[in-house]
């Protein structure tokens, strides 16, 4: 009995520290909590402080309709030439990728698939090189042919 009522009790001060973060925000602690749980588990691990109450951004209206804004995609061996990065490295470092990431695979006739990203996909490899660069883990940079 007592460890139900520990947890009921560390339950019930999470959900008070949500919402006094969220009144502190100027957000509305029930549309900001609706809003999160329907999107969390679509959105990317990386981008989770978006969903803090001080960088939340309502996203559309509840049962509208969302449609991928894929323009264009970009093999990997074009973006390895594009940020002058071994391509291997690059294969390397988007394993942990997912499609809401903008890692994807393209297929064509008689091929067993090809890494492609979006632009977004584009940017978050760029932030994880600089992430490994930092972290002294990445591979010199491939110099330009002249």
């Amino acid at each position: 009995m007592r460890v139900d009522q520990s947890v009921s009790a560390q339950s019930m001060s999470v959900s008070k520290r949500l919402i006094v973060t969220a009144k502190l925000n100027n957000v509305d602690p029930q549309a900001w909590l609706d809003d999160v749980l329907a999107w969390i588990a679509d959105h990317p691990a990386h981008r989770i402080d978006q969903l803090l109450p001080s960088d939340w951004q309502p996203h559309s209206a509840p049962g509208s309709l969302i449609v991928a804004a894929i323009a264009s995609i970009f093999t990997i061996g074009y973006v390895a030439n594009l940020l002058r990065e071994d391509e291997d490295w690059l294969h390397e470092l988007s394993i942990d990728m997912f499609p809401e990431d903008g890692r994807l695979w393209v297929y064509g006739v008689g091929e067993d698939g090809v890494t492609a990203f979006t632009e977004d996909g584009i940017e978050n490899l760029r932030q994880i090189i600089i992430d490994e660069r930092t972290a002294g883990r990445a591979p010199p940079s491939i110099k330009p042919a002249k």
